[in-house]
């Protein structure tokens, strides 16, 4: 237990900002965070090969019985001022428990790779999940040049700034047909788990999300002569529509959360009306209907305030991901090995989008979760407590067993 500790208080320093973890992706902070996994992984004398899009592998050859491979692993980026223990968890279990089954003598039937991705978060450039989506060739190029993060950075130059090859994306892509299962231990991000006192949770779905960059234009003007019934004020326009967000989720039969977490404003200064105010818009449900129904809620409400205003608005997509049900099989075998384990466990739902999210409609997926203390995650206070990390990496290990011996 005390290496993954250590992995995960060594990766805390690859950080842009001293308060909480800021690891972007194509930065010198990802990059050297890189190399540290890289380490790691042929300190257990894995294979290890980074992909054109900087996600890592390190192989553990099977015994050739069965030609296909277990990837087990997350994502080594995190949010602005997170935690510890988004993504990197994954990563420091999966090197764990190929650690103590190579010191007990195991050799799997399947390879095992242990899998860091890079760019799951989607911070920067505005998107998500673009590591996993390289491995699966689901990532086009055209979106490497036109996803830009705050400074006007393409993910492409980023890539090529930070060594990465984008020219090389398509040799990203891995064969489905090789790969038998992925498997993802997470943080649960939400109260549930530490709330009821419970150890683990193997998640059965993943809610599907979309995000949206939203920009209202209106008319800069002066503070003081511009008349109220005068202006078109961007951010005034913009703050009606944001009202209804929450509004429009709350309503939805099935559980839908959506949330502006993001927002631009030009000029931005204290004595000019809002000309332009651009804003992110994240909506989350398991239900796809639902999702819809608050976009439809958001545009309705813009086209109402434009006749009203004369204001202008524009509506981007920046991802969308359908939720997903995750693999019955795998399913099963964490729950046995949650039993054989004597650990207290319970079926449920992701709210949060991870790398299983966008792995699972192609290619055999589980997941479990170990609670996050008080829920809170994306926060430098991130913290899940080291027994329960000790019981995922028990289970983990008797998951990957079990599927050697039944799959």
């Amino acid at each position: 237990m005390g290496e993954v500790q250590n992995v995960l208080d060594h990766l805390a320093g690859y950080s842009s900002t001293e308060y909480g973890v800021t690891r972007l992706p194509f930065t010198k902070e990802g990059v050297e965070a890189a190399k540290y996994l890289t380490k790691l992984m042929r300190k257990l004398d894995l294979d290890v090969t980074t992909d054109a899009f900087g996600n890592i592998y390190g192989k553990w050859e099977g015994s050739g019985t069965k030609n296909q491979t277990i990837l087990i692993g997350s994502h080594y980026d995190t949010v602005i001022n997170g935690g510890r223990y988004d993504g990197a968890l994954g990563i420091a279990v999966g090197l764990e428990v190929v650690r103590r089954l190579k010191e007990k003598g195991y050799i799997p039937n399947y390879n095992i790779e242990i899998l860091a991705t890079n760019d799951e978060e989607g911070v920067r450039f505005g998107n998500g999940f673009l590591g996993a989506r390289a491995m699966l060739g689901q990532l086009d190029y055209k979106e490497l040049i036109e996803f830009r993060d705050e400074e006007g950075i393409s993910i492409y130059d980023a890539m090529e700034y930070s060594g990465y090859e984008p020219k090389g994306l398509h040799s990203s892509k891995r064969n489905h047909e090789d790969i038998k299962a992925f498997i993802e231990v997470h943080i649960e991000q939400g109260p549930i788990l530490h709330k009821e006192g419970l150890d683990i949770g193997v998640v059965e779905g993943i809610v599907g999300m979309k995000r949206y960059l939203m920009t209202i234009k209106g008319q800069s003007n002066h503070a003081g002569t511009t008349p109220m019934d005068l202006r078109k004020d961007a951010i005034d326009s913009a703050s009606k529509i944001i009202s209804i967000i929450s509004d429009s989720a709350k309503v939805q039969e099935i559980k839908t959360v959506a949330t502006v977490g993001y927002m631009a404003v030009k000029p931005n200064a204290i004595n000019v009306v809002p000309g332009e105010v651009s804003f992110g818009i994240d909506i989350r449900s398991i239900d796809r209907l639902s999702i819809e129904n608050v976009y439809e809620a958001i545009i309705k409400k813009a086209e109402q305030i434009k006749r009203e205003t004369g204001i202008y608005y524009e509506i981007e997509e920046k991802l969308s991901v359908d939720p997903v049900k995750l693999n019955d099989e795998l399913i099963e075998i964490i729950c046995q090995s949650c039993q054989i384990c004597h650990v207290d466990y319970i079926r449920m739902s992701s709210g949060a989008g991870h790398d299983a999210l966008a792995i699972a409609p192609y290619i055999p997926t589980g997941m479990l979760f170990i609670p996050s203390v008080n829920g809170i995650s994306h926060h430098p206070d991130e913290y899940s407590e080291e027994n329960t990390i000790e019981k995922a990496i028990e289970i983990t290990e008797k998951a990957i067993i079990k599927m050697n011996e039944v799959m």
